[in-house]
């Protein structure tokens, strides 16, 4: 795992440990839509058509939900064993295991708990672990308007609050993350530390060649499994898909200072190759009080499925680790 002390790229080389978080975004959102960065042999050393063919061949997947595959559904249609709790306006489904302190879990946008499986199997060997739905996704019926960061942290919190964590060890990867950032600098007392896999603090943090797929990407057909899941059928998933797509290009739109406000440990967590820019990861590192960053060679977006056995055993360190003050 790496602290500020010395910040690794993916190519093993060390990034500079003196650069300014706020330069690098602000950068980032000058360059944000116009092509990727200049790199002799393409981006992170990679042929440019190799690193699109990662990038789009990821797409595919299920995380991003371009198309959704069979095991991004397994065995969602299946009997499941959770409850619905009051969170404000809305009630989220939810489902828990294990025994133990409580660990809260946030999966990825246009995905669900199942997204999780490979968490869930191994952190409920040591904690209680918690694991919501947000409107839209899995077995909680959307809402009505845009999604917002803003919002899903707002109603995790009251989720929170309901259920009683008052303070709670958490993990999010992709928008997930992007929830815990905010929840953690404005709901600080609900969050102990935790791990942000794949999050961002503005559109252009993201690799310029995702931002055009995404615009370009056509409403895939939704697999019958999320249609025998969701409450509101398959005729939804369209809606739901736009609603990530806008979220996805407009937002977030944060400034270092929100990372800056946030006192509990944050350990950054991210593929090599990624969605996510590496030097984006880097510079929030830079503006967290108590922040750690592990890049993870050979993985993209999805890297809780590719490099599970790894990054549990990285996450489970981070988790137990005592906190000082």
């Amino acid at each position: 795992m790496l602290t500020k002390e010395r910040i690794m790229g993916p190519s093993g080389r060390a990034v500079n440990a003196g650069f300014s978080p706020d330069k690098v975004l602000r950068r980032d959102q000058q360059e944000s839509g116009s092509g990727p960065r200049a790199h002799p042999a393409g981006t992170w050393g990679l042929p440019a058509k190799e690193h699109f063919s990662i990038l789009t061949s990821h797409f595919k997947t299920g995380v991003l939900a371009m198309k959704l595959t069979p095991s991004f559904f397994e065995n969602l249609s299946q009997p499941r064993k959770g409850h619905f709790a009051r969170a404000g306006r809305v009630s989220l489904y939810y489902e828990t295991y294990g025994r133990g302190q409580p660990l809260v879990l946030l999966h990825g946008g246009l995905s669900c708990i199942a997204g999780l499986r490979f968490q869930i199997a191994f952190f409920s060997r040591y904690f209680k672990v918690f694991v919501p739905e947000r409107p839209g996704h899995g077995h909680t019926p959307d809402t009505p308007g845009a999604y917002r960061y803003e919002t899903f942290a707002s109603q995790t919190a009251a989720w929170m609050e309901t259920l009683g964590l008052r303070k709670a060890r958490m993990m999010g990867t992709s928008d997930g993350a992007n929830i815990l950032f905010y929840l953690a600098a404005k709901k600080p007392r609900l969050v102990e530390r935790f791990a942000a896999v794949g999050g961002n603090l503005h559109p252009s943090g993201c690799e310029p060649v995702f931002q055009r797929a995404l615009r370009r990407q056509a409403i895939p057909d939704p697999d019958p499994r999320y249609s025998a899941a969701s409450p509101d059928g398959a005729g939804h998933y369209a809606a739901v898909f736009e609603k990530c797509r806008r979220l996805w290009l407009t937002q977030p739109q944060w400034k270092p200072a929100l990372l800056s406000a946030i006192r509990a440990p944050v350990l950054i967590l991210a593929g090599d190759r990624d969605v996510i820019r590496t030097e984006h990861s880097a510079a929030m590192l830079r503006a967290l009080r108590r922040g750690q960053l592990a890049v993870i060679p050979g993985s993209t977006h999805s890297v809780l499925k590719e490099k599970p056995d790894l990054v549990n055993r990285i996450l489970l360190e981070f988790f137990q680790e005592k906190i000082s003050s």
